[in-house]
């Protein structure tokens, strides 16, 4: 599946970016399975051209925890995440590595978000 279906809610970046060389993305957004609005949720970087997924996260294990280096003390930072996309992660927490290998430097990007199945439902949040 892909965009807006019964079961999941999309949400990108459309028409994307290029991925610079020393440069990176910070994913942010709301983690929609602590906010209580899905029972799944994931973030995939895709190479806008082939759209094959470069890198993702999922609430299952990374989001939780992310957001609080932005967020510190703050209450509600488990309801949402903050993720890097670097071409290189060495050193640093919550962070996706994308190597030239894998999106090459005149590559463009594409960010998408899927919130799968309310909680309180049948149907995408």
């Amino acid at each position: 599946c892909f965009f807006e279906n019964t079961d999941a809610a999309y949400f990108g970046n459309l028409p994307g970016s290029f991925f610079p060389p020393n440069g990176h993305f910070v994913a942010i957004g709301v983690n929609h399975v602590e906010a209580g609005y899905a029972r799944y949720s994931s973030v995939s970087l895709y190479d806008a051209a082939s759209l094959i997924a470069i890198g993702s996260f999922t609430n299952l294990k990374e989001m939780k925890g992310s957001a609080d280096r932005y967020l510190p003390g703050n209450p509600l930072s488990d309801q949402l995440y903050a993720i890097s996309f670097r071409r290189n992660c060495t050193n640093y927490s919550h962070c996706i590595d994308v190597p030239e290998s894998s999106l090459g430097l005149v590559a463009a990007t594409i960010f998408m978000e899927r919130a799968y199945l309310d909680p309180n439902g049948s149907k995408g949040s």
